[in-house]
């Protein structure tokens, strides 16, 4: 199997290993997403890393599969949307860390990320529109701004790390990996040392917020307030 799962101290690290480019079959999501989803349930995890050994992160769909020409693209589609609808809604933050080359299926699963770290020189790309496989698309706006997103799903061109970082989509660019996996281990010591009720009803308010304009966002936050202090 392409995808392993630790969980130590309160942390699931899922670790992407699919030699020699990171493709990722149709079983490796299918097993992403069961391992999101059960974090999510499971009282003991409180947050969750997504990596991946090798030269990139990830190289996108294994689009080489074995699998009939009529319902490959759907299979992709479907599990695609499961599985970054599962990070983004999983009641654990999500970090994942970038390097190499963020393509495809791993953008597509950076953009779903609560926070994304990324190592210097990596750079980022939805070729879809050669493959006729267009999702990801609401997701890519998380990191970028809508202008930008169009031109980078409608042509298929890579963009930078620095771009990224520059928009805002990026929390850090790091030198080496090794840094890059220090800050995270600091940033998930903060996040399990805090009210684990609190930060999933937080997540799901930013998760709502993104769909409905400020006002109702505003109302919405006051309701979750009330909600969790009558509850604690």
């Amino acid at each position: 199997m392409s995808i392993s799962t630790q969980t130590q101290d309160k942390t699931t690290v899922i670790t992407i290993k699919s030699p020699p480019v990171n493709a990722l079959s149709s079983k490796d999501l299918e097993k992403l997403f069961s391992d999101i989803d059960q974090c999510s349930n499971d009282r003991n995890v409180r947050s969750i890393i997504i990596k991946s050994e090798g030269k990139g992160f990830c190289a996108g769909a294994d689009l080489k599969e074995d699998l009939p020409e009529g319902v490959k693209a759907k299979v992709i589609h479907d599990l695609l949307w499961k599985t970054a609808r599962a990070i983004r809604q999983s009641d654990v933050p999500v970090i994942t860390l970038c390097h190499g080359y963020v393509i495809g299926a791993g953008l597509f699963i950076a953009s779903a990320s609560d926070i994304v770290l990324a190592k210097e020189g990596c750079f980022f790309q939805m070729p879809g529109i050669h493959l006729d496989i267009l999702i990801g698309n609401a997701h890519l706006q998380r990191l970028l701004p809508a202008p930008v997103v169009r031109e980078m799903v409608l042509t298929g061109k890579k963009i930078t790390v620095e771009k990224i970082f520059h928009f805002g989509g990026i929390s850090k660019i790091f030198k080496n990996q090794d840094a890059m996996q220090e800050h995270a281990e600091k940033i998930i010591s903060k996040i399990n040392s805090l009210n684990p009720r609190s930060i999933t009803t937080l997540k799901k308010i930013m998760n709502e917020e993104e769909s409905i304009d400020v006002d109702s966002a505003l109302k919405q936050e006051q309701q979750y307030s009330l909600q969790l202090n009558k509850s604690s």
